[in-house]
């Protein structure tokens, strides 16, 4: 069972989240949208839209989007970005849209976050019309990242580590994630792991793409100024020596409504 991370980094990195993360995983994003069947005249729904990758990449595709999440601070990002876009305030476990009203649900690096998986995903059967499909992206594994060396200076410069424990594990193994869509209803289930690539341009990117994490932020923000130097220049010194390219694992989770639902 995850533990539904504090709203508060997410309301106080979203900026530094749109800046440095989503460039990385844009074309996961794109890759969403293309599986979700994006297009005009579709209603989609994406659930968790964060700072609104998914959504507008669906939207360019012509589909009419909604999205949601329960963070003030990412949809004043996402607005930002895409005032033409529909964001809402929404809870995964309450989603406030009729039965059946959606022709399909994205939800992008967010079902590892619900404190009530089971739960977000009844509503997402619910919301959706008999036939619609959902689809979701998770990290798969393996992948590189250069940047791993930072959680442990952090740890080592005394920033506690965040309370939170999510459900990564299940969304890892397709077998484990695919069993949870069934058990909650869905049919149709299948996954599709990708890979992305790309590398930093230097250890500046490197160390800002790692702090972009909100739960990373939070971590650096509860040093004291003396500390937060230290451990930027040991950071620096450290990914300066590392090589900078980066691959990441995804899965991309498919599953229906049925059609008699």
């Amino acid at each position: 069972m995850s533990t539904q991370p504090r709203q508060e980094p997410y309301d106080s990195y979203a900026a530094g989240y749109a800046m440095h993360l989503d460039p990385t995983l844009d074309g996961a994003a794109e890759r969403l949208a293309e599986l979700a069947g994006a297009r005009r005249g579709m209603s989609l729904l994406d659930l968790a839209t964060g700072t609104g990758a998914a959504a507008r990449a669906a939207a360019r595709r012509g589909a009419s989007v909604v999205g949601v999440d329960r963070s003030p601070g990412m949809l004043a990002v996402a607005r930002d970005l895409s005032p033409e876009l529909d964001f809402r305030r929404a809870d995964a476990s309450a989603l406030p849209f009729e039965r059946g009203s959606v022709d399909a649900v994205t939800c992008a690096l967010s079902l590892s976050h619900f404190a009530d998986c089971e739960r977000a995903l009844r509503e997402v059967l619910r919301v959706l019309r008999p036939g619609g499909r959902f689809v979701a992206s998770t990290w798969g594994e393996g992948g590189c990242f250069p940047t791993e060396a930072v959680g442990e200076l952090l740890d080592r410069h005394g920033a506690p580590a965040a309370s939170e424990v999510l459900d990564e594990g299940t969304w890892f193994s397709p077998e484990r994630g695919s069993s949870v869509l069934r058990r909650a209803g869905f049919t149709d289930v299948s996954v599709r792991s990708e890979s992305f690539g790309g590398e930093f341009a230097e250890a500046d990117e490197a160390l800002a793409w790692s702090l972009g994490w909100p739960l990373t932020a939070s971590r650096l923000a509860r040093l004291d100024s003396a500390r937060r130097e230290r451990f930027r220049r040991e950071a620096l010194e450290t990914l300066a020596g590392s090589r900078l390219s980066w691959i990441f694992e995804f899965n991309f989770y498919l599953a229906s409504k049925p059609a008699s639902g």
